[in-house]
């Protein structure tokens, strides 16, 4: 039996996250499509070692009340 977790980050500045998660991820395979929800994006994907990971940004300013 295999156990793992899938680790989503919060992060800051989207653009720049969004480029060294790629670099980290080369190679590695996407978990799930991209989700723009305006306030809200998210993306994770597979590494070359098979561990998941997760990149999420929430716009403070956009999100709903």
């Amino acid at each position: 039996m295999v156990n793992q977790i899938f680790l989503t980050l919060p992060v800051a500045d989207l653009q720049r996250s969004i480029a060294f998660f790629k670099a980290l991820a080369a190679g590695g395979t996407t978990h799930d499509e991209p989700e723009d929800l305006g306030f809200m994006y998210s993306h994770s994907f597979i590494d070359l070692d098979g561990h998941g990971w997760g990149v999420l940004y929430m716009s403070p300013d956009q999100a709903p009340q």
